[in-house]
């Protein structure tokens, strides 16, 4: 059956993966090996993370703490309230560190089936018009990034008088948060590309005579609820840490709104940049939303037009309802297009009122 065909079963035991396929994630996905994953990708081999990496990775963190200690006591500020301001906002980065770190070790190899997943699927779905696109936007956002990273940095470092090279090393690591988040969007934006072509494919194709335990067998086999709970895994994480960071960036720009010359640059870049970081995220998770209510609309379409695969068609749904369900930061709010309005109908008002208090 074509049906079948396209939703084969995916093989378990896979350990090699297509070069071109895997260079798609690329520069995301080294950043795995920092934040502690027992499992990684080398070259086209998935392999199994030796004890020696996986100490150099948990002393990554204890160096990032000793960095923190250093900034800390080298903090050049003498209110208090900047200090304990410093002290949790750095903290809250250490924090976000180890949480990555543990979530990784506790469920090593979900990077891996995720792509492993994902690359199954894309032999069973084959489109090689859409990489160089896809490669050319993920090396834009890893570009806008970096980019607006280095202003930030190098600015501090000229107009900030209290910015010391100290703060800019442990400062600068906090971008490893931005690239992970970069490989979170790189797979919701794979897997949306997929669906829609998945979508097409059923849509343009006329089943007379299809075996219904075969196709639901086979829709079965995709994995669609383990792909789900690794894409939740990985989502609710990575958005509540840089939620997080939004909001404590967002009252450090109200902290320090007397001091425009030496502050506001360095916290409006940083604000863009966590604001640019979670628009494309939302986008990327509104738009697989979207082609999954596509997906859908397609599943009844068909069990409409032939009576005696109904069943097969109903099943298939059932199984889209329950697990191409909204991403979620922890059941706090879905990831969507509205998350971000919502976000700067907050800032707004307060921005506003700052100002009104700022002319008085």
């Amino acid at each position: 059956m074509f049906l079948n065909k396209i939703l084969e079963m995916i093989v378990e035991n896979e350990t090699t993966i297509d070069c071109d396929f895997l260079c798609v994630f690329f520069p995301f996905y080294f950043i795995i090996a920092i934040i502690c994953d027992e499992n990684f990708i080398k070259e086209k081999i998935i392999e199994k993370n030796c004890t020696r990496k996986m100490v150099y990775a948990f002393l990554g963190n204890i160096i990032y703490f000793c960095l923190f200690s250093a900034t800390i006591i080298c903090n050049p500020y003498h209110s208090y309230k900047f200090q304990v301001f410093y002290f949790f906002l750095y903290l809250m980065f250490c924090i976000n560190l180890v949480i990555v770190s543990f979530i990784n070790l506790l469920k090593n190899n979900s990077n891996v089936r995720i792509i492993l997943y994902l690359y199954e699927i894309n032999k069973l779905i084959i489109s090689i018009d859409y990489l160089n696109f896809v490669k050319k936007s993920y090396w834009f956002y890893f570009t806008v990034v970096v980019l607006l990273w280095i202003i930030n940095m190098t600015g501090k470092l000229i107009f900030d008088v209290y910015w010391t090279w100290i703060r800019v090393i442990f400062c600068s690591l906090s971008i490893i948060f931005d690239l992970d988040m970069g490989h979170t969007i790189s797979v919701v934006y794979m897997l949306t590309i997929k669906t829609d072509m998945w979508s097409n494919i059923v849509k343009n194709t006329n089943f007379d005579n299809p075996c219904d335990d075969e196709c639901e067998n086979s829709f079965r086999r995709m994995k669609l609820k383990r792909m789900q709970k690794v894409m939740k895994l990985i989502s609710e994480v990575c958005f509540i840490i840089h939620t997080s960071s939004f909001i404590s960036s967002f009252i450090f720009f109200q902290m320090t709104m007397d001091i425009i010359i030496s502050h506001i640059l360095g916290v409006t870049i940083c604000l863009s940049k966590l604001l640019f970081v979670e628009l494309i995220l939302c986008l990327a998770c509104e738009e697989f939303y979207s082609k999954t209510n596509y997906a859908r609309s397609i599943v009844i379409s068909k069990s409409s037009q032939n009576v005696e695969s109904r069943r097969i068609w109903k099943n298939i749904r059932r199984l889209i309802d329950a697990n191409m369900k909204k991403m979620s930061a922890c059941g706090c709010f879905n990831l969507d297009a509205v998350t971000l309005l919502y976000f700067c109908s907050v800032i707004t008002s307060h921005v506003i009122v700052l100002l009104q208090f700022a002319f008085l």
